[in-house]
């Protein structure tokens, strides 16, 4: 999927400190008992581009890259699903450090806390590391956002996915062309309905592009200049060229 317009002219994310610092965010798509509960883990490092001259910001080129697909199978009982995952995560964080030879950085996980994923997150929390920051996430079929209790936030599933192709189509999100998962999730991508955000026919999954779409909506949320067509306080509008996904 190539944007017609082609790739965005480069612009690089201005910040008053140095060094921002990197994240692996980790979205979590728990399944049901036709649906796998997924994996997708994002890293987002930074590469110095100088400084500006005119305000003597700091400006980095974020390299936004899928670095982890993962699926448990499916019959799993949900008192094993949270060890699964924590088992997952420990997994794609040895291999993203032998690929990339960079220590793990802070990590992020956001979850579809819905139905039961209260209980899930409940569970999570005592088997992951303890750095590891949780945002449980309710998906709805509303129009907006919303801050919750305890943590929580609420996100509409149109927004979740609007935003994974909006990446994808101005080529924000890479991937390496050996990553593990990669048809599955091109299949799912390639399945999904525009209009009714749920995939084309009832025998499709779309567990991996939800976990994938997940993960870009928090680095999106932290980190707004890398949401296609944002603009900073001054009017710059930003795009970054990278490799396309597909």
């Amino acid at each position: 999927m190539h944007n017609p317009q082609g790739p965005a002219q480069l612009r690089y994310v201005r910040h008053a400190t140095r060094n921002p610092k990197p994240a692996w965010i980790t979205g979590l798509d728990l399944g049901q008992r036709k649906d796998h509960t997924a994996l997708s883990v994002i890293e987002l490092t930074w590469q110095e581009r100088g400084q500006c001259k005119i305000d003597y910001a700091w400006l980095y080129e974020p390299q936004f890259v899928l670095r982890g697909l993962e699926r448990v199978p499916l019959g799993l009982s949900y008192e094993r699903i949270h060890e699964i995952v924590a088992e997952k995560m420990q997994i794609l964080e040895e291999r993203i450090v032998r690929q990339t030879n960079r220590a793990a950085p802070a990590q992020e996980l956001i979850i579809d806390a819905g139905g039961p994923g209260p209980p899930m997150v409940d569970r999570l929390k005592r088997s992951l590391k303890k750095s590891v920051k949780i945002t449980p996430a309710i998906i709805t079929g509303g129009k907006s956002e919303n801050t919750l209790t305890k943590g929580y936030i609420s996100i509409p599933r149109r927004s979740i996915l609007t935003r994974l192709v909006q990446m994808i189509n101005a080529q924000i999100l890479r991937c390496p062309v050996d990553l593990e998962g990669w048809d599955e999730f091109a299949r799912e991508f390639c399945e999904i309905s525009a209009e009714s955000s749920q995939p084309a026919n009832s025998r499709s999954h779309d567990d991996m592009v939800m976990s994938t779409g997940l993960a870009a909506w928090l680095a999106t949320r932290d980190v707004p200049q890398l949401i296609p067509g944002s603009a900073d306080n001054d009017g710059t509008t930003y795009g970054f060229v990278n490799k396309p996904i597909f």
